[in-house]
């Protein structure tokens, strides 16, 4: 995903400011998505009519994961990305080709990233709040999902319930591609300890998937139509 960004704004972008502003976005991004599910566990702890060993986890790992994120965004406001490579050449298994490029390159990284967050304020927080929009879009539509299917209780609670284990199990089984499985998984389980239906869980994340799916593909057929336009006057200007 990092290199599919980087190609498409490094003709827009110098290098060195592209790599802060990447590292400030999935610092923001990653930061907004950990409070989101922090705000959700707790709502269901506080409100939702479920025993207290489904939803009390949920909100002890959902604090540790916004603490970790806060530090590590009060990290990349000090500027410490070239002394954490300073740090890593240290360990014995760790090498790179230009120690003192890569070094004099993240410290240029480490200042342009306190530059933007001293002198552009309003624009992290607007970053800040369009990242929180995108949480509140994912509630939206977990409810939406949820609506048709739920006949008792809460729906909004229990949608919160579902993003909340997604955002989670999603963090846990990063290294499985695409999450298959794990994430229906999770939510069956996670309802099971609610004493709510499992299939609810894992329908509704059955269909988001397929939403997923719907968009990618309309993506790709709007991609491929504008790189063929793209094709045709290239064609048309060389050949008149």
């Amino acid at each position: 995903m990092q290199v599919l960004k980087v190609s498409l704004l490094r003709d827009k972008v110098g290098g060195r400011p592209l790599v802060a502003s990447l590292i400030l976005y999935n610092g923001i991004n990653s930061t907004s998505v950990a409070i989101a599910a922090l705000i959700g566990s707790l709502a269901c702890v506080l409100w939702l009519d479920a025993p207290l060993v489904a939803t009390m986890p949920l909100l002890i790992v959902s604090l540790i994961v916004v603490l970790g994120f806060l530090a590590v965004l009060w990290l990349v406001r000090r500027g410490t990305l070239s002394k954490a490579l300073t740090l890593a050449q240290r360990i014995p298994f760790v090498s790179f080709r230009d120690p003192q490029a890569i070094a004099d390159h993240a410290r240029d990284v480490d200042q342009l990233m306190c530059k933007f967050f001293r002198e552009r304020p309003g624009y992290v927080l607007r970053a800040a709040l369009f990242a929180s929009g995108a949480r509140i879009a994912q509630v939206i539509e977990m409810w939406c999902l949820l609506e048709p299917l739920v006949t008792e209780g809460n729906v909004f609670l229990i949608a919160l319930l579902t993003q909340t284990t997604s955002t989670l199990t999603t963090w846990a089984t990063a290294f499985v591609p695409g999450q298959v499985g794990t994430l229906e998984g999770g939510s069956a389980a996670i309802f099971q300890l609610a004493g709510l239906n499992p299939a609810l869980g894992v329908t509704a994340i059955i269909a988001r998937r397929l939403r997923t799916v719907l968009g990618v593909g309309i993506g790709l057929l709007l991609g491929g139509r504008v790189a063929w336009e793209l094709r045709r006057t290239n064609l048309r200007s060389q050949y008149g």
